[in-house]
C-alpha cells in the first residue's frame, strides 16, 4: 500500500459527500441492511469500522446505541469524523494493525476500505488475520471489493483506456487488472476474494453484490423519483445474492465469520489444511485411486509427453501418470500450500528430475504458451470459481493438439448426497463441461460415462 499517496489522495478526494449522490445509496443501503442482519445473530453490540472514512457508516451505528469503534488512516477524514460525534471512539490507525485490541474483541467488524488499497495479497491476508483475531467467535467480518470486471467495462473500455491497458501490461492476457505497488486501487475477480476466504480459514456467510447496476446508471438513477428509486432499491435487495450477478458490480460486499474455522476440524477438500487436510490427502490418494484407473486409460499414452496436473492434491495422479508414460515431464499445481507439501512428499523420489510441484492457481498458470501435451483435472473442477476462464488458461498453456482431462466422482447434482463443506462447489453434468469446452475455444470435445457418477471428458486444442 502506497500509504503517502493515499493519504494524498483522500486530503483532495470529498469522502464525506461520496455516499450522498442517490445512485452510491444503493451501495449504501445494502450495506446497512446486511450490517442489520448480522448485528441480529450476535451476542453483542460491539462493532470496529476499519478505514472509517469520515463516518457514513460508524456515525449512524453509533446514533444507533452501538458501541463502535471507528479507525481512520487518513488524518483530515479522521478530524471530520470525531468534530461530527465527539463522543465516538475514532482514532488513527491501520488495518494490518489491531495490536490496541484483545482477542476476541468485537461482534461485527467492517472494512469497507481496506481491501480497496491494499495492493499485495500478503497485506491484505494480514489485514485479514488481525481481524480474524478480533472478532467473537459468533461474530461477523464483512469486507468489502472493487470488482474487476467493473474496473474494465467502465474505465478500459468506456473511457477508452483499454488499448493503453495493454499496451502497458497493466493488465494480464484474461485481462485482470496488474495493480503496481504504487496503484492506489487493488481490483479483484472472485477467485482471488475466495483464495483469501480459504487461505484466512473463515467460513462464508454471504457473498453479496453491494451497488449492482447502480454504477453504470447513474443518471438514470440519481434523475428517478423517490417512489421509483424505492422499488429499485427493493429490485436489488431481492436479487443482490444471486451468484450470476456478483462479477460485474463495482463493489462486492463479502461476509464472513469464524463460526466453522479450522479449529473445528472440519474437511474441506476444496482448500485443506493443518493435520485435517494431510489426513484428507492422504486418504484421497487412495480413495480416487478407482477415478484414475478407469479415467486415466480414455488417453493414448505416448513416451515423453510434458504433462501438466492441475489440482494435483495429495500427488497420486502424477505419481500414477509417470508409469503411463516413460520419460514424461510432470508438473503438478494446486492452491493449497498443503497440498503442494504432501505432494512433494508422495512423489519425493522423482522430485526434480521428472516431477516439478508448485503452488499457483488454475487462473493464472505459470506455464509458457504452447507447452503441454496433456493436461489433467482428477476431482477439482468443482472448486474453480471461474472455469470458464480456468479452461481457457488451459488451453493457452496446451500445444496445438494436445489434450485438457476431466475427470469427476461426481456429475449429478439432483443425485449427489456429499457431506457439507466451506469452500462453494459446483458439480457439472458433463454435457454441461462438454459445452463449457467449446464456449472456451477448444476445437473437439467428448466425454465418457463409467461406474456409478464417474465421468472423463477430454478437450482438444
Amino acid at each position: 500500500m502506497n500509504e503517502e499517496q493515499l493519504i494524498t489522495y483522500y486530503n483532495k478526494f470529498n469522502e464525506d459527500k461520496r455516499l450522498k449522490t442517490k445512485h452510491a445509496r444503493v451501495e449504501y443501503l445494502t450495506a446497512m441492511h446486511y450490517i442489520h442482519e448480522c448485528l441480529r445473530q450476535t451476542s453483542g453490540k460491539k462493532i470496529l469500522d476499519l478505514g472509517a472514512g469520515t463516518g457514513a457508516y460508524a456515525l449512524p451505528l453509533f446514533e444507533e446505541g452501538y458501541d463502535v469503534t471507528a479507525i481512520e488512516l487518513v488524518k483530515h477524514n479522521l478530524r471530520t469524523m470525531q468534530m461530527k460525534a465527539p463522543q465516538l471512539d475514532a482514532r488513527w490507525g491501520n488495518a494490518m494493525d489491531l495490536s490496541a485490541f484483545a482477542d476476541d474483541s468485537f461482534d461485527v467488524i467492517l472494512m469497507f476500505g481496506p481491501m480497496y488499497h491494499l495492493i499485495s495479497h500478503e497485506d491484505k491476508m494480514t489485514a485479514l488475520k488481525e481481524a480474524k483475531r478480533v472478532i467473537k467467535k459468533d461474530g461477523f467480518i464483512l469486507i468489502s471489493y472493487c470488482m474487476n470486471e467493473y474496473a474494465i467495462i467502465t474505465h478500459g473500455i468506456k473511457e477508452g483506456f483499454l488499448k493503453a491497458s495493454v499496451q502497458d501490461n497493466q493488465v494480464d492476457e484474461t485481462y485482470h487488472v496488474l495493480s503496481a505497488p504504487e496503484d492506489l486501487y487493488s481490483y479483484v475477480r472472485l477467485e482471488d476474494i475466495n483464495r483469501l476466504q480459504a487461505e484466512a480459514q473463515l467460513s462464508r456467510y454471504k457473498i453479496i453484490v453491494q451497488d449492482g447496476m447502480a454504477e453504470y446508471l447513474k443518471k438514470e438513477i440519481n434523475t428517478m423519483d423517490e417512489e421509483t428509486f424505492t422499488l429499485v432499491m427493493d429490485y436489488h435487495l431481492k436479487n443482490c445474492e444471486r451468484p450470476e450477478l456478483l462479477g460485474y458490480s463495482r463493489h462486492v460486499l463479502d461476509i464472513l465469520t469464524r463460526s466453522r474455522d479450522m479449529s473445528e476440524k472440519r474437511e474441506d477438500p476444496g482448500f485443506p489444511q493443518g493435520e485435517v487436510g494431510e489426513r484428507m490427502l492422504k486418504r484421497m490418494n487412495t480413495s480416487h485411486a478407482p477415478l484414475r484407473d478407469w479415467g486415466l486409460p480414455h488417453y493414448q499414452w505416448q513416451d515423453h509427453l510434458h504433462i501438466l496436473d492441475v489440482g494435483c492434491g495429495g500427488g497420486a495422479t502424477i505419481k500414477e501418470m509417470l508409469g503411463y508414460s516413460k520419460g514424461s515431464i510432470i508438473e503438478g499445481i494446486d492452491y493449497a500450500e498443503k497440498s503442494v507439501e504432501q505432494a512433494k512428499l508422495y512423489n519425493a523420489e522423482d522430485l526434480g528430475t521428472r516431477v516439478f510441484i508448485q503452488q499457483a492457481d488454475v487462473a493464472h498458470l505459470p506455464g509458457e504458451d504452447n507447452t503441454f501435451d496433456l493436461v489433467t483435472a482428477v476431482e477439482t473442477v468443482y472448486f474453480w470459481p471461474d472455469i470458464k476462464a480456468a479452461m481457457k488458461e488451459i488451453l493457452r498453456v496446451l500445444k496445438p493438439g494436445g489434450q485438457f482431462m476431466i475427470l469427476c466422482e461426481g456429475s449429478d447434482p439432483d443425485h449427489l448426497d456429499w457431506p457439507e463443506i466451506d469452500t462453494p462447489l459446483t458439480i457439472y453434468r458433463p454435457e454441461e463441461l462438454v459445452t463449457l469446452l467449446a464456449q472456451s475455444g477448444y476445437q473437439a470435445a467428448s466425454y465418457d460415462k463409467g461406474p456409478g457418477q464417474f465421468i472423463c471428458v477430454i478437450g482438444q486444442k
